[in-house]
């Protein structure tokens, strides 16, 4: 685990030092730090399974825009299932080729200084956690009405790893699918040697369902993947090869990591 060693600041102006538990998850942009000593009125807050969110709810932003602290924000739920290109968010590769997946998309405005912060519902509930903003391609540094949260159904799976094993192993399938295509998984390319290819999926193929679930497009794939499976797990996958429908039994792998 790492020992990095980090100073907080607290609500009551008090400071302390806290140690970053594992490695910093690059994949969900999530750490796990450890304080010995809280202030006195700390309390803990609720999480809500993201699962359950619908657009239009109303959300609320906490953080420190612009070193402004303990700033809160409202908006509602712009669109829910947004898949992020790492490398869009500036990460180079092998971790740029992943993406950050099921994000939350919010109107509430927020701007650097709000990423790590937490994302609450209408009844105080945390439902993720803010980390980016979009841009637009412009180099836009404030806030342009889109703005990007990781769901707590990812912080629930993510944050228990980092604290009993020290890091977090994402699934992985090696595969490339067109993110276009609203019928299936259209499998683009695979990679040699990855899970994909030892369970003799064909480029061409079109993955109907994943453990006789449909997913009309590959963000569907991948979030489900995401929600509910490891590496290790077996999958079912329902594939349609030139008309003819097969199955294929994958055991996903780990995403590939330089940490």
């Amino acid at each position: 685990m790492s020992t990095t060693r980090k100073e907080t600041s607290f609500f009551d102006g008090s400071t302390e030092t806290a140690q970053i538990v594992g490695t910093p998850d690059v994949y969900s942009d999530l750490a796990l730090i450890n304080v010995s000593k809280l202030p006195a009125q700390s309390h803990p807050l609720l999480i809500r399974n993201s699962i359950q969110l619908m657009v239009g709810e109303p959300v609320y932003a906490i953080g420190n825009p612009f070193l402004l602290s303990s700033s809160m924000t409202s908006g509602i739920v712009s669109q829910l299932g947004r898949v992020l290109q790492l490398s869009s968010l500036g990460v180079p590769a092998p971790e740029g080729n992943y993406s950050i997946v099921d994000v939350i998309q919010i109107d509430a405005p927020i701007n650097p200084g709000n990423s790590g912060g937490p994302l609450l519902d209408s009844s105080g509930f945390v439902i993720g956690v803010t980390f980016a903003i979009e841009t637009g391609n412009t180099g836009a540094t404030g806030f342009i009405g889109i703005g990007y949260a990781v769901p707590s159904m990812l912080i629930l799976r993510v944050i228990p790893a980092l604290k009993s094993f020290g890091h977090y192993y994402h699934p992985y399938v090696g595969i490339e699918y067109n993110s276009t295509y609203t019928d299936g998984v259209h499998v683009g390319g695979i990679t040699a040697g990855g899970p994909a290819d030892k369970a003799g999926l064909k480029v061409g193929d079109v993955i109907k369902k994943v453990d006789n679930v449909q997913v009309n497009r590959g963000d569907d794939f991948v979030i489900y993947l995401e929600r509910y499976k490891s590496p290790d797990d077996p999958i079912s996958l329902t594939i349609d090869r030139g008309g003819s429908t097969i199955t294929k039994m994958l055991t996903l792998g780990i995403r590939q990591t330089t940490s």
